[in-house]
């Protein structure tokens, strides 16, 4: 610089370059290196570069696949070998796009090694957060549909089967309203986790939304028993955990389709996987249910029934019916069960499976509830305006009635108003509505405790609650599940199972009802272990209230 000034040191284009400039021979022996090449060989010394074998640094596949490109690359000529993973330090892996150019005159190769780790982690996260569910790190509805599709291709080439599960958590809403999102977000990880390790790695779960899940079962082989996988699955999911301080048993329902005995499309098998699944929660939850044909006949009757069921109320059409309930130390009725049924004008009498899923989701279930209520508190009355002042009246209500705030002041205020003992109104809520550990539940449950009337636990020895919710209940009774009963005659495990329900009731001073009683060979059992009442067939079918009371006015003591 002139005028006496300090003249710097010029660099040239190959040393300032910002990637990694190595020359090399034929073999990948590196004659020149930057410092940015430097950087990636992790020495300093221009001179320490000089003789590396790039071949070292590569894994072999790669440095292999290098110098057969290399040996064909004619002079001037350039090429892109794509993106490689260099290996210099282990702890810090680098990817990198290697591009190369000959020399015009001689051997010599121009390589230019650019760092592109940062980039390709980014786009690796975007490509995950693309394919996967943000809170669960399951694979999302999306990559779920890719892998059904390509599993569908692999079994049509190999002529095998699979399966596809929709699971659906029970009450799920109403544990999260209750305990807080956070609460329900840990419940959503806590079963997205279990359905990672269910059937040993042989399953591919993903999170379709709220609280939806997908099982893929891509392989079932011919020794295989898809409703014991899924019967294993659905246990799974049951085993209790502990969230906000609460030890909580989650249930699930499922609803399964198979390829290719069902369906030979994705569209197809999750359609009817849903409509399996509506079938689980309309008969109770908690269940598996496989498709089965007629369920897209129901599928196509639900919304007309939607709408028939919003008028059903206001023609008159719902009405109870009574079963005796038999006491089996004396013979004699010691009360009726109430029990809703549809007169539906084109359909006839419709059971409540038919239509109390449908109230339930469209929240048709509080009129239709406090209509039953009414209506049995009512004859209830009228049958102790007749002399019948010691019989006992159940009715179901729902786990959504029990959600509701006012139900305790709703059956107060009836009691009071008929002028009845609370004691004679027995409420039946399902087993399966504790097993989420919803504290509305629980708090509704005391609250009509306080109230006075009986409470029975419906449907009992299904196994979606635990010993350690009868004593935050305190049931009058337990009622076992129909089920049980029908398996006394040929199950070697029904006998057992209702003799433990019994040893188990007696200790805590719980009464034993037992639903679904058809046979004297199953009444006389139950008496022998000591089964408190029984209802079915047995006792009498359900019947008009003009029919009941004429049954129990007219008819002997005794059945």
């Amino acid at each position: 610089m002139n005028g006496g000034g300090v003249r710097r040191p010029s660099r040239n284009l190959f040393d300032d370059a910002p990637v990694g400039l190595f020359t090399v021979d034929r073999r990948l022996v590196v004659r020149r290196a930057n410092e940015q090449a430097r950087r990636l060989l992790g020495v300093h010394r221009r001179s320490a570069a000089v003789g590396r074998r790039l071949l070292d640094e590569l894994d072999d596949a790669t440095g292999q696949r290098l110098l057969t490109a290399l040996s064909s690359l004619a002079p001037a000529d350039g090429m892109s070998m794509g993106e490689v993973r260099w290996r210099r330090n282990p702890g810090d892996p680098r990817v990198v796009r290697v591009e190369a150019r000959a020399h015009p005159k001689g051997d010599d190769v121009l390589l230019a090694f650019i760092d592109v780790t940062d980039a390709r982690a980014q786009a690796d996260s975007a490509e995950h957060r693309a394919q996967h569910d943000g809170l669960t790190g399951l694979p999302n509805r999306s990559a779920i549909l890719d892998r059904l599709a390509q599993s569908m291709d692999a079994a049509r080439a190999g002529q095998w089967r699979l399966a596809v599960m929709f699971v659906d958590l029970d009450h799920f809403k109403e544990l999260n309203d209750s305990l807080g999102h956070e609460a329900g977000d840990g419940l959503l990880c806590a079963v997205a986790q279990r359905l990672r390790t269910a059937l040993e790695g042989r399953s591919v779960a993903a999170r379709l939304g709220g609280d939806e899940f997908l099982v893929l079962v891509p392989t079932l082989l011919p020794a295989d028993d898809p409703v014991a996988l899924a019967d294993q699955l659905l246990a799974r999911l049951g085993q209790p955990l502990e969230l906000a301080g609460k030890l909580l048993r989650p249930s699930a329902s499922m609803g399964v389709s198979l390829f290719p005995d069902d369906g030979t499309d994705a569209k197809t098998l999750l359609r009817l996987a849903d409509l399996a699944l509506y079938r689980a929660k309309q008969d109770g939850r908690n269940a598996v249910r496989f498709y089965e044909a007629g369920m897209d006949a129901d599928a196509q009757r639900r919304p007309r029934l939607r709408t028939e069921l919003e008028q059903a109320l206001v023609h008159s059409e719902l009405c109870l019916h009574y079963q005796p309930q038999m006491e089996l130390a004396t013979g004699r009725i010691a009360g009726m069960g109430a029990l809703l049924r549809w007169n539906h004008p084109q359909e006839g009498l419709l059971s409540p499976e038919r239509f109390i899923p449908l109230a339930e989701e469209t929240g048709l279930i509080h009129p239709i509830g406090e209509w039953a209520l009414q209506t049995a508190v009512t004859q209830l009355r009228r049958w102790r305006e007749r002399g019948l002042e010691q019989l006992r009246l159940s009715i179901k209500v729902s786990p959504r009635q029990l959600e509701q705030p006012g139900l305790d002041i709703l059956v107060g205020e009836l009691i009071q108003r008929k002028g009845l003992p609370p004691r004679l109104l027995q409420l039946q809520v399902a087993e399966s509505a504790l097993a989420a550990g919803s504290p509305r539940i629980f708090d509704a449950l005391g609250a009509l405790r306080r109230v006075g009337v009986s409470l029975a636990l419906d449907r009992f020895g299904t196994g979606a609650s635990s010993l350690a919710d009868l004593p935050r209940v305190m049931p009058d009774a337990v009622r076992v599940d129909r089920s049980l009963v029908a398996r006394l005659s040929d199950a070697p495990d029904g006998r057992a199972l209702v003799k433990a329900i019994v040893a188990m009731a007696r200790p805590l001073g719980l009464k034993v009802l037992a639903d679904g009683v058809e046979t004297d060979v199953q009444k006389d059992f139950l008496k022998e272990i000591g089964v408190d009442e029984i209802a079915g067939r047995i006792t009498g079918v359900p019947m008009l209230a003009e029919d009941a009371t004429r049954r129990l006015l007219g008819a002997p003591d005794t059945l």
